[in-house]
């Protein structure tokens, strides 16, 4: 297996050096901690190390990690970054996501989210931990004003369960916890998440989501990690549901 090689930029010395143990004990990534937090000297790191993954903790330095995504995103050959924040407001993961990134991770992340958003980034997809993809979801919604769903055409429409599905993932629920709130099989959830990015045109799942919610295909309870279930929206092939099911699902738009 060919170890992908990852540069951790952090001012703060003590989590650099976990992250880049924690990320380099896998079979997958190899880990190199730095404190540089400059685009033109972490290039420079970057091409020594053959690094094509770059892991930028944010910390307390926001607005400064914000910057340097920036620089880092205008070079000739920009690195693939995935930043690490702290989740302290709705619009911080929308401003690294425009300042280039492409995975963000919550400081709140487990680390089999951290190694997933690693993998997602590597092949070229958008990545969110649990809790970013939340802030996601509550960011889009604050800014949304048209409450009315989008009509969308014919190939673009989604089959009852594909809609279960892309509902539950807006809640931040990985395939396995999708798989089990459905009775159906993990795999079942790919296939029905494939499809969907196939009629939408997306790559990934938080294109999925932010898709999803562009079009108004789910609304978002406030504090609430379920949706309210809506009987008259679920036909027959969701009868299957357990009775302490809670989701809430617009009717597709037809």
């Amino acid at each position: 297996m060919t170890l992908h090689s990852v540069l951790i930029s952090s001012q703060d010395t003590l989590m650099g050096t976990a992250l880049a143990q924690l990320i380099g004990s896998s079979a997958e990534f190899t880990a190199t901690p730095t404190s540089t937090f400059a685009a033109t000297a972490l290039q420079q790191e970057l091409r020594q190390a053959t690094a094509s993954l770059v892991v930028i903790v944010a910390g307390n330095e926001e607005s400064k990690a914000v910057e340097l995504i920036q620089e880092l995103s205008r070079q000739k050959q920009p690195a693939r970054i995935i930043a690490l924040v702290n989740c302290a407001s709705s619009t911080v993961a929308a401003r690294v996501y425009n300042a280039g990134a492409r995975g963000v991770v919550g400081s709140d992340a487990s680390p089999a989210e951290l190694f997933a958003a690693l993998r997602e980034v590597h092949e070229g997809h958008l990545s969110a931990s649990r809790s970013v993809l939340r802030m996601v979801c509550d960011f889009m919604c604050a800014s949304s004003s048209d409450d009315a769903p989008v009509k969308l055409p014919p190939s673009e429409r989604l089959s009852m369960r594909e809609h279960a599905v892309v509902s539950l993932l807006t809640q931040g629920m990985t395939n396995g916890e999708i798989a089990r709130e459905l009775f159906i099989a993990e795999p079942t959830v790919k296939a029905h998440l494939s499809r969907v990015m196939t009629k939408w045109k997306v790559r990934d799942r938080v294109q999925v989501v932010i898709r999803a919610l562009e079009i108004k295909l789910v609304e978002l309870p406030e504090n609430s990690i379920r949706l309210d279930f809506d009987g008259h929206s679920v036909e027959t092939s969701m009868a299957q549901q357990p009775s302490n099911s809670r989701f809430q699902l617009n009717k597709v738009p037809s």
